[in-house]
């Protein structure tokens, strides 16, 4: 998910040390420890803001993992 993000990122001419805010929507909250975990593989300190939420459904049925992220574009 952390990778899908990056490269969207790289394409628009950013990357993930230029994310300042992060919002991540689960389906499930038992995904908190796997979500922590890549935060902190994908980012460095000082870590960007985030929000997690727990939702009861995302755009597509299957997805289980949403991530929203504003950057800066250099």
């Amino acid at each position: 998910m952390f990778q899908n993000l990056a490269t969207v990122l790289e394409q628009g001419g950013s990357s993930l040390a230029d994310v300042v805010k992060v919002t991540i929507m689960v389906t499930d909250m038992s995904y908190l420890d796997q979500i922590v975990r890549l935060r902190e593989e994908y980012f460095t300190e000082p870590y960007p803001a985030d929000t997690l939420l727990q939702v009861a459904g995302l755009a597509q049925p299957d997805w289980m993992v949403e991530i929203d992220a504003i950057a800066i574009a250099r």
